[in-house]
């Protein structure tokens, strides 16, 4: 688990984190402004970080 917490570039910054991991074979998922799970699979979220409950349904 990687987070990326700061004022200005976190979505930026997650979404090259997971693709990176994604180049080098690793399955990775983001939860943000552009939308929650895996990269090929985001969807909507009305928060940017979810419950415990569908933290687990979508990434469990």
């Amino acid at each position: 688990m990687i987070g990326v917490t700061g004022t200005n570039g976190k979505t930026t910054i997650s979404q090259l984190i997971a693709q990176w991991l994604e180049l080098v074979g690793s399955r990775a998922a983001v939860m943000g402004t552009t939308g929650n799970g895996f990269l090929s699979e985001l969807k909507q979220a009305a928060n940017t970080t979810g419950s415990a409950i569908e933290i687990q349904s979508t990434f469990g």
